[in-house]
């Protein structure tokens, strides 16, 4: 469903989104929370594995503003203004050793 769509048939949701989007599950998905944790999974297995070299990541909203607060230890940001981002791309650089240990003792 388009933004728009979501903002007139749903106003509920598109708010609730807008001030809380970690207590949203959208239908057919998974709350924020979920995926905020299989992207945390998955950066530390490749901060293990590629401590000295570059890594590239692909991702789609939400999972993309979820990779980056991680990164940069930022807010979460509106998503529902992330998805007009498409076609870019973003450097980031970590310190890999660091990184997987505050993501270890976040677990």
């Amino acid at each position: 469903m388009l933004i728009e769509d979501v903002r007139h048939k749903q106003p509920k949701v598109y708010r609730q989104w807008q001030e809380q989007p970690e207590n949203v599950c959208p239908p057919e998905g998974e709350m924020l929370s979920e995926a905020d944790q299989r992207v945390h999974a998955a950066v530390l297995k490749l901060l293990k594995r590629n401590k000295e070299g570059v890594i590239g990541l692909v991702l789609p909203e939400p999972l993309l503003s979820l990779a980056r607060r991680l990164f940069t230890h930022g807010e979460l940001g509106d998503l529902w203004k992330a998805t007009n981002g498409h076609d870019r791309f973003e450097v980031i650089e970590v310190n890999a050793e660091e990184m997987c240990e505050g993501l270890g003792a976040r677990g």
